[in-house]
């Protein structure tokens, strides 16, 4: 993904991220080396009308079903309001228990 030319780039310097334009040249003779050898397929789009060739052709594909198994991690929160309500009550024992107990 890219096209040859220059490209905006994050760059980290002393004083933090930045962007500079940076030359990319894309080696196309590798990226269809490699789609040969994995079995894949490699497209080069260099223009609008290209790109939506391309994505038509990904599109005639073979779809394969896909079961998808969701996982949710539930972090208990309730400790964060226990503590403080019991460090209250146990005040409130204490207090009741010296000369500033509550007045009937």
């Amino acid at each position: 993904v890219g096209s040859n030319g220059l490209a905006p780039m994050p760059v980290r310097t002393l004083f933090g991220t930045t962007t500079q334009n940076v030359e990319v040249r894309i080696d196309e003779k590798v990226l269809q080396a490699i789609a040969d050898k994995t079995g894949g397929k490699s497209f080069l789009a260099s223009n609008t009308e290209a790109l939506r060739k391309v994505y038509a052709t990904i599109d005639k594909l073979e779809k394969t079903e896909v079961e998808v198994r969701e996982y949710v991690d539930y972090k208990e929160a309730g400790y964060l309001f226990m503590w403080p309500a019991l460090f209250l009550m146990l005040f409130d024992l204490l207090m009741g228990l010296t000369r500033l107990r509550r007045i009937p």
